[in-house]
């Protein structure tokens, strides 16, 4: 259990690590006994509002980061206090439904302007046609050098599959001096670079910016080899689909698809699982 404030909860937000924090009143006189809690991730993700009596059934909204910045010290003001609470994590049909509804926000059309009864509107000019916008990739997975590399927050994380990579040889050791090094050298100013993590695999430069991340891409590729996945966008899918990178099978017919990190991002069936990666190149059956 931790006793987190809205404080610490921000600055974990703002890693895009999950959180929880906890608020209770308590009022002896009027036998009332009260909790408010907030849990959640990332700064555009939903957040869970959790509230009722202490030992009675929770009452749960879903709303965002700013309300929680709203309300929370709305909550210190009325007598609420910061308790110790076990991590609450957001349950999966509310980030089910998030992902859905950002779906469909995006393909929602804008609703008509009003016109007084009676007036003629004036007629519509051209529509002008912009085309699409390539996206900016953020994230970079090589199967080969099983290297997982983001920009996430204020650093770019490098994570290794293991470490040190059959492709590094002997010289693994200086890898995270080599990485200091290039680092600085590109940016023209001293980039901190650190490593942690179980057996040491993760790798942090304190920079985030996009020249910095696709020139350590290139700088990846050449010690991996020639045939190191390239840093190409995938396609803007809609949905939750926009995340998936490759497909699972979990045993009885049940696939996940997952992000660049593994992580379940949908489950689907063996027939789905095959029509989409037959669909779109850049999505792969993991193992294989």
């Amino acid at each position: 259990m931790a006793r987190l404030t809205l404080a610490d909860a921000r600055r974990t937000m703002q890693r895009g690590r999950p959180w929880t924090f906890r608020l209770e009143m308590h009022d002896a006189a009027a036998n009332s006994h009260k909790f408010w809690l907030c849990t959640g991730r990332g700064r555009n993700e939903p957040v869970e509002v959790h509230y009722g009596r202490v030992g009675g059934k929770a009452t749960i909204l879903v709303k965002d980061w700013d309300y929680v910045e709203a309300k929370a010290p709305e909550k210190e003001a009325k007598g609420y206090r910061y308790a110790a609470t076990p991590f609450v994590r957001v349950r999966q049909g509310t980030i089910d439904a998030w992902l859905a509804s950002q779906a469909t926000a995006a393909i929602k059309p804008a609703p008509g302007g009003y016109v007084a009864p009676g007036v003629t509107p004036a007629p519509l000019g051209p529509i002008k046609v912009m085309p699409p916008v390539q996206p900016t990739p953020t994230t970079w997975r090589c199967d080969k050098g099983g290297v997982t590399m983001r920009i996430k927050g204020a650093v770019i994380e490098i994570v290794f599959d293991k470490f040190p990579a059959d492709w590094q040889g002997a010289v693994y050791h200086t890898f995270k001096d080599d990485l200091l090094s290039f680092c600085s050298g590109k940016m023209g100013r001293h980039i901190s670079t650190w490593w942690g993590g179980d057996n040491s695999e993760i790798f942090h430069a304190r920079c985030n910016e996009i020249k910095l991340f696709k020139a350590l891409v290139g700088w990846l590729q050449k010690q991996i080899g020639v045939l190191a996945t390239p840093l190409i966008p995938p396609p803007a899918l809609p949905g939750p689909f926009g995340k998936v990178v490759a497909v699972v099978a979990k045993g009885s017919g049940v696939w996940h698809a997952v992000d660049a990190f593994g992580d379940k991002v949908l489950s689907l069936t063996k027939q789905g699982a095959r029509g989409i990666v037959a669909e779109y190149p850049h999505i792969t059956v993991a193992g294989l």
